[in-house]
């Protein structure tokens, strides 16, 4: 991601044009030569410590994830791989002639206990043991049998494609394209605590679609603290919950971490040829003056209509994709 972790040197420019705010004005008889920033006014200043909150989308993903199942429509069993499905087969081991190779096994019964019987004690010689009254002595033994040595093989010559075709003869492949928000305000040389949800994107649902779920992955979410002491103190969140588009089945329950600073994008359902609002929400956080968001979703399946701050993120934003 081109803006990766820039937030520091975003913050730090701002927070560095604040201490020109009163440099605009300086006498222009002065044979110094007044520096670029010292040339800027309140507003350029401004516009750079409070940019407001913009949006930008449709480039490829470079997140490098892998997604899950790049065939909504495929069962749980199917393979997402880009090498391949892997299967796997019991074989038996043979010698270098081709011959099976044996052991010994326990014999066991139709409920998997160890058949045992008894059996004569022998000494070294092979003489039958017996006690004093001339009693031969048995012991209780293990029934073995003669069987063929097996092993588990794996066969993964399948070819190296991303498309994944189900059983119903459906295919379907995946347009992973990035969303980015970034928002930064050191105008007030302090930090905002909004919670809950921040940030809705409204999408339009693909036509021709299958029924399947369609992922909405978080990455690189990049944010910043406003400190005296530490300029540009980036903050990574505790947790990331990444989030589905269920088109035309139902939803799964998401599992939400209850402590750390955590980002979570929301499941939703819908339909094709309909409308989704997908809803980005914050819990616990710490305090923080800058955003870089970063989500992924499929522009095959989905097509970006707009985006807005909610909540109280909008309350202190200033911006929207229309």
């Amino acid at each position: 991601m081109k803006n990766y972790r820039l937030l520091s040197a975003v913050v730090l420019s701002g927070m560095i044009l604040a201490s020109f705010g009163g440099c605009g004005n300086k006498d222009n008889s002065s044979s110094e030569v007044p520096s670029a920033e010292s040339s800027l006014d309140e507003s350029q200043i401004a516009a750079v410590q409070k940019p407001g909150l913009k949006f930008t989308y449709g480039e490829p993903s470079t997140s490098g994830n892998t997604l899950d199942n790049p065939d909504p429509t495929a069962p749980a069993t199917t393979s997402s791989s880009n090498s391949g499905n892997a299967v796997t087969s019991v074989a038996t081991v043979t010698d270098a002639q081709g011959s099976a190779v044996t052991q010994i096994a326990d014999v066991t019964d139709s409920a998997g206990a160890v058949v045992t019987t008894q059996a004569i004690v022998t000494d070294s010689a092979g003489t039958p043991v017996t006690e004093a009254g001339g009693a031969v002595v048995t012991t209780v033994v293990n029934v073995t049998e003669v069987v063929n040595k097996t092993e588990i093989v794996t066969d993964s010559d399948k070819p190296d494609d991303t498309e994944t075709t189900t059983s119903g003869g459906s295919s379907y492949q995946a347009d992973m394209k990035t969303f980015n928000a970034m928002w930064l305000d050191v105008s007030e040389s302090k930090n905002y605590t909004f919670n809950d949800t921040f940030i809705e994107v409204k999408v339009k649902i693909n036509e021709d679609i299958p029924d399947g779920k369609y992922p909405i992955n978080i990455t690189w979410p990049d944010f910043a603290a406003y400190d005296p002491e530490v300029i540009g103190k980036s903050i990574d969140p505790d947790h990331t919950v990444n989030g589905y588009i269920y088109v035309n089945v139902p939803a799964e329950e998401q599992t939400i971490p209850s402590d750390g600073f955590t980002v979570i994008a929301e499941n939703v359902e819908a339909k094709q040829g309909g409308e989704a609002v997908i809803k980005f929400d914050i819990k616990n956080n710490p305090g923080i003056c800058a955003v870089n968001f970063n989500f992924e979703y499929d522009e095959n399946a989905i097509t970006i209509d707009s985006a807005y701050a909610v909540g109280e993120f909008e309350k202190i934003s200033d911006g929207n994709l229309s």
